[in-house]
């Protein structure tokens, strides 16, 4: 008798969240990603049902929309489609995550940790291939932007520092361009994104929530157009 009340449960839970009327849409997340999602038929705007993004055939993110909002239990898998990482929207809450796809990130603190202190380093929601790589390809337009002064053939670094406040809100993105004689800083906007996508766990020291920032390094080869890009 009460598994047949969860299950009733469940499933008018299901009914009441996508019991409206819903097309489908696709678009380009980025230059490799492509997502396919429910919105509203009334408003072709918002989200609402099942969501799904694969980098070419590979699914790496998988969840469910309520009016636009992110809710219950959202995976994400990397580019060979091994689970890095589950979390809940219901509660908030990190349920399961694998960092060796970004071990190679480094980062920086507000307040500096003592030899003694806990650390826990801040986590971006969606893991990397699907939760900062799309941030880090922004730099697509400032890559048109140096092929028009002249970069054609340059070989450039590109480090990405993404600020993060306490809620685990990401507030500022820069991006540093060094090589061949190049020097040069840009803010991105990333309003290509909604808030939800730029969320990360905040980082913790001593178990209270601190600001920090996240290093992103990629190398460009300035050789076409289409540049050939290599994240480190």
């Amino acid at each position: 008798m009460k598994l047949y009340y969860l299950t009733l449960s469940f499933w008018l839970f299901i009914s009441c969240v996508y019991g409206q009327e819903t097309v489908v849409k696709s678009s380009q997340l980025d230059f490799v990603i492509k997502e396919k999602f429910h919105v509203l038929k009334s408003d072709k705007v918002i989200k609402h049902g099942e969501y799904l993004a694969k980098n070419n055939k590979t699914l790496i993110a998988q969840g469910n929309y309520d009016h636009g909002k992110r809710v219950g239990y959202w995976s994400f898998s990397n580019v060979t489609g091994k689970l890095i990482q589950s979390y809940n929207y219901n509660s908030n809450k990190l349920m399961y995550t694998d960092t060796s796809d970004s071990k190679d990130l480094k980062y920086s603190f507000e307040q500096l940790p003592k030899e003694n202190d806990t650390i826990n380093y801040p986590v971006k929601i969606g893991g990397f291939h699907y939760g900062l790589a799309p941030l880090v390809n922004e730099q697509d337009k400032l890559i048109k932007k140096l092929f028009q002064e002249l970069l054609d053939g340059k070989t450039l670094e590109f480090l990405h520092i993404f600020s993060v406040d306490t809620g685990g809100k990401l507030f500022k993105h820069e991006v540093f361009i060094t090589g061949n004689n190049i020097n040069k800083s840009y803010i991105l906007t990333d309003n290509n994104f909604d808030d939800e996508f730029k969320k990360f766990v905040p980082a913790k020291i001593n178990h209270n929530p601190v600001e920090c920032k996240v290093y992103v390094r990629a190398t460009v080869n300035m050789v076409t157009e289409t540049a050939t890009r290599a994240l480190n």
